[in-house]
């Protein structure tokens, strides 16, 4: 407020010696005689002989000299007038706020002497202490977090955040999505409601439940089932493995005396006999002839029957057979059939004796 003051004291002072400065330079004379007196010497200037042309031109030096002069004073004058009314103006205001601050600082004055009453100088230090520890502490946090600020990627941040913002919106437009989705579903479900498919669906969760119940239990039971007959594969196959290189080895050796010594066959797991090879030559049993595929099935009934019961072997019974084969295959047969005669009984039907006339310790029996 006593800044504003002098400003003021100073600009007022200025304007005075203006005035004073005008004045000098106007002397007895005002503003208007000095015009009036212009527009006399100029009405005179016709008149004005050759001799006075000097003292003419003085006049009008001086004349425009004091012209400029008082232009330059009611110039100086009206700065001085704007700024005296700006400082005016600025002081009144300072004053105001100079009012405002003092009733602030009584105030302020009345609150510390009320704060001091309330509070002990004992509390005080404490409060100080702590407001000091708070502020060491708050000191340390902020050196922490400008290092790890030094140490932060901020790029990497911020192309992470960016990409976090672009998944929220699409998070946002796939909740929008699935809202409408939702609202869409929620209006057919009470459509289907007030059509009674609501009662519908429940009647065929309720059927799908016992079907689903019914297909476990048939489910369990087939998977018993295949547990057994799985078990009863292996078994059966376990026990034909068994049997099947005896048979095999049976076979050709009841085969030798037919087909010739070095026979081999090809006998699958369930006994079928497949291949035959003699000299090499392999060809399937099918492609044999009637008269060869009878002695085959022939010479194997008899493999069996002396490796079911190797001690007195099995009864076999032949109803006319080996009627498709030469004689040099019914001699060959005849030893065949003598030679496992002494394992297992051989019983042959017959219309022809004579087919089997070579079977050797034959016992005939006539009808």
């Amino acid at each position: 407020m006593v800044p504003a003051a002098a400003r003021r004291t100073e600009a007022l002072g200025r304007i005075r010696e203006v005035e004073r400065a005008l004045r000098r330079e106007l002397g007895e004379h005002s503003v208007d005689d000095l015009t009036s007196e212009r527009a006399a010497v100029d009405a005179r200037i016709p008149d004005v002989e050759p001799g006075e042309v000097d003292d003419l031109g003085a006049l009008r030096v001086r004349e425009r000299d004091a012209a400029n002069a008082c232009s330059a004073a009611e110039r100086a004058r009206d700065v001085e007038s704007a700024r005296v009314r700006e400082h005016s103006s600025r002081a009144e205001v300072w004053e105001t706020s100079g009012q405002r601050a003092a009733q602030t600082v009584v105030a302020l004055r009345e609150e510390i002497v009320r704060a001091v009453a309330d509070a002990s100088d004992a509390d005080l230090v404490s409060a100080s202490s702590a407001a000091a520890t708070d502020l060491e502490n708050a000191r340390v946090v902020a050196s922490r977090i400008a290092l790890d600020a030094t140490r932060m990627d901020v790029p990497g941040v911020r192309a992470r955040f960016n990409e976090a913002e672009a998944a929220l919106d699409r998070t946002r437009t796939k909740i929008a999505d699935e809202r409408k989705t939702q609202t869409e579903l929620t209006t057919r479900l009470e459509v289907c409601r007030s059509d009674g498919r609501f009662d519908e669906l429940s009647d065929a969760v309720a059927e799908n439940d016992a079907a689903a119940a019914s297909l476990r239990r048939v489910t369990d039971r087939a998977a018993g089932a295949r547990v057994l007959f799985e078990t009863l594969q292996r078994k059966r196959t376990e026990t034909r493995a068994r049997y099947v290189d005896p048979f095999t080895r049976r076979l050709e050796e009841l085969a030798g005396p037919v087909f010739g010594e070095g026979v081999r066959f090809g006998v699958a797991d369930d006994f079928q006999i497949q291949t035959r090879t003699l000299d090499g030559v392999t060809v399937d049993v099918e492609s044999l002839s009637g008269g060869a595929r009878e002695q085959l099935g022939l010479l194997a009934r008899l493999a069996c029957a002396s490796l079911i019961d190797q001690a007195d072997g099995v009864p076999v019974i032949l109803d006319d057979a080996l009627g498709y084969s030469d004689p040099k295959r019914l001699s060959s047969m005849a030893q065949v059939l003598g030679h496992a005669a002494g394992d297992s009984q051989i019983i042959v039907l017959t219309c022809t004796p004579d087919r089997y006339r070579d079977v050797r310790d034959a016992t005939l029996i006539a009808v």
